[in-house]
């Protein structure tokens, strides 16, 4: 089978598990739309006054102290750390800690290796170290990227329950922190009790890493993404983001146009995420 085709196969199959789920299973820090949108993402520093026309904004924790933290909260935008959970990039604090366990592989398009979520110390690492680091700063929650490294289609699919244990271990050690999960919808029917609200990428665009190319979708996959969206928001109580990246106006203007269309809070910037004047946001509530 196309893997291409089988990734969407499987991504449907874990929407339709994730329907399942009862309004009484969402995470406890539960949040509704006008409660996250406008959003946006920056992995730039970025000045208090920059967020201050966002609900919530996604940030690169490495660029902040807990003062910062703080002053960019004062502007009343929610901040969440970036984390993540399936890979880690050389410029992590503890990528060494985890290159003596030892890596599964490397993401050639970001840099970054593959870890073993299978290894205790590996594990571990993320309660004795990350997320007490992350939450001395004062982040509201956390962004959960990387999920996909243990996807179907891969040859970790392995630690899919390892995965899923630890964003649930993630939402009971840090109750009233907002988690929003990046795609990983093949373990939603797992991690729905646990997580705030699910971010989406490439829905209206897609960006080729080879090819350092930006392009728009075609409009029968755009379609399908988006009805599979929508079923799924209909059926659940979590709400879902869009992520979407074009660089030159003419692709922003014809992504807005369709993502327009859709109900879901969306934000457009450029792959790398360190642009935050050029991103657009929409469908705000």
């Amino acid at each position: 089978m196309n893997r291409l085709i089988y990734l969407h196969t499987m991504i449907f199959i874990g929407a339709l598990s994730f329907m399942s789920c009862s309004a009484t299973d969402q995470a406890v820090t539960s949040l509704e739309y006008d409660d996250l949108s406008p959003f946006a993402v920056s992995y730039e520093k970025i000045q208090p006054q920059q967020a201050a026309p966002y609900d919530v904004i996604i940030v690169e924790p490495n660029h902040y102290n807990k003062s910062e933290v703080t002053a960019i909260k004062s502007t009343g935008t929610m901040v969440l750390a970036y984390v993540s959970l399936g890979e880690v990039n050389p410029d992590r604090w503890y990528y060494s800690i985890l290159e003596e366990r030892g890596f599964l592989g490397k993401n050639e398009n970001w840099n970054s290796y593959y870890i073993n979520l299978e290894d205790s110390v590996t594990y571990n690492l993320f309660f004795d170290k990350v997320f007490p680091e992350l939450a001395f700063r004062g982040y509201d929650g956390f962004f959960l990227d990387t999920i996909d490294a243990v996807a179907p289609y891969t040859d970790r699919n392995h630690l899919q329950p390892h995965m899923a244990r630890l964003i649930n271990q993630i939402h009971t050690e840090y109750p009233d922190h907002i988690i929003i999960q990046n795609a990983g919808l093949f373990l939603l029917n797992k991690t729905a009790p646990a997580i705030s609200a699910v971010l989406i990428e490439d829905v209206a665009t897609h960006y080729d890493f080879q090819a350092n190319l930006y392009t728009l979708k075609e409009k029968p996959e755009f379609e399908k993404k988006a009805a599979q969206m929508k079923k799924l928001s209909e059926n659940s109580e979590t709400p879902f983001l869009i992520l979407d990246f074009a660089k030159d106006d003419i692709l922003r203007t014809e992504a807005v146009k369709r993502l327009d269309t859709l109900a879901f809070p969306y934000f457009i910037s450029s792959i790398e995420l360190n642009a935050l004047s050029d991103g657009t946001s929409g469908n705000h509530y």
